[in-house]
């Protein structure tokens, strides 16, 4: 094994100790949407911590799993049946913060998306948004602090053909 896939390796060992996160009460206003949130970040959790680094094509979905250099491992899928159509992406880091993102076609041509299996879409730029006219970027960060999570972002943004412009169509906190 060579030095990089060894530091690969390690940061995955490092990852999956991460214990999935419990709620306080003080830190929500909806107990219920705390809940509903909760199940999905430990879900996110869960996956990110059981796929395996590497590249390959499991059933109908194409994955790219990698630690990138501030030790942030990357889970890029692509569904085989569907390609061009969309690409996610789920980010875990040792802090036990989860960002899930996926670029969705909604209208227009559907393009290759294959260029970012090996990188992944986290740091999607507007000029990259503005050649991807067409599809959704929806992004979801699930902040943790020790063993509860205290807050999820979400936001749904597109490239504007009329406008000439990136804008966000849906953006919540909770």
């Amino acid at each position: 094994m060579d030095e990089e896939a060894k530091r690969q390796a390690d940061v995955d060992a490092v990852l999956k100790k991460i214990k999935p996160a419990r709620l306080r009460a003080e830190d929500w206003d909806d107990e219920l949407t705390a809940k509903e949130l909760l199940g999905a970040y430990n879900a996110s959790l869960q996956r990110g911590q059981t796929v395996e680094l590497g590249n390959r094509v499991e059933s109908t979905i194409e994955y790219s799993v990698f630690v990138d250099e501030w030790d942030n491992k990357h889970v890029v899928t692509q569904p085989l049946g569907a390609k061009g159509q969309r690409i996610s992406e789920l980010v875990l880091s040792a802090d036990g913060g989860v960002l899930r993102l996926s670029l969705e076609r909604f209208e227009g041509p559907i393009l290759s998306l294959d260029h970012f299996m090996g990188v992944g879409i986290t740091e999607f730029t507007e000029h990259e948004l503005k050649e991807v006219a067409g599809y959704w970027l929806q992004l979801t960060r699930y902040h943790r602090e020790g063993d509860f999570l205290v807050h999820v972002e979400q936001a749904r943004q597109r490239f504007d053909r009329a406008t000439n412009k990136v804008v966000v169509d849906e953006e919540f906190a909770f």
